[in-house]
């Protein structure tokens, strides 16, 4: 998942919104080798990120993704540039299964796209069982397609909602750490 989202942090425009990095993340997880991918109403209907024509035309515009020949953009589409060395297909399918209940847990229901993408970046670098996690804090923000400042705000948010038990960012390093909560069962990730 972490070999993923920096992936799509070099290869997706910094000005992509954090919903078409949610779509580009399942779509990438979801491709076969070749870079074609089926991407179901139901999935993104489930993923609750607004109009996904709109996301995927900004994904095409960021040469990214294109229609499937003869596909007129309602479920099947390619990546401009397959992915080589990707895992195995059930490792993947896992890891998009992760991702989706991730970003659409119930903790964050009713929540913007930034801050689940947000949650769900800190989640996939949170080492085991919660306990202080860091990553230097313009990678988290590359990830999550923000500005520093911006991706501050999502983790405010976040703590607010008591899904951070602490964070702070050392300003000297710039790394932003965090714990979880205490939760009787921790999500395994992929």
């Amino acid at each position: 998942m972490r070999n993923m989202l920096s992936y799509l942090a070099a290869s997706l425009p910094a000005s992509a919104s954090a919903p078409a990095r949610l779509l580009a993340l399942q779509c990438a997880l979801r491709s076969d080798p070749l870079g074609h991918t089926d991407v179901p109403v139901g999935l993104t209907r489930g993923m609750a990120l607004g109009c996904i024509a709109a996301l995927r035309q900004e994904l095409q515009a960021a040469r990214w993704l294109r229609p499937t020949a003869g596909d007129a953009w309602d479920r099947a589409v390619r990546l401009t540039d397959p992915l080589s060395g990707l895992p195995g297909a059930k490792a993947r399918s896992q890891a998009a299964d992760w991702a989706l209940r991730m970003a659409r847990g119930r903790s964050l229901v009713g929540m913007t796209a930034g801050t689940r993408l947000t949650a769900l970046v800190l989640l996939a670098h949170t080492r085991p069982h919660g306990n202080d996690s860091a990553i230097d804090a313009h990678h988290v923000a590359r990830m999550c397609g923000a500005s520093l400042p911006q991706l501050i705000e999502e983790v405010r948010r976040l703590a607010e909602h008591q899904l951070l038990a602490a964070w702070v960012l050392d300003t000297v390093t710039d790394d932003l750490s965090w714990k979880l909560p205490e939760l009787p069962c921790a999500p395994q990730r992929p």
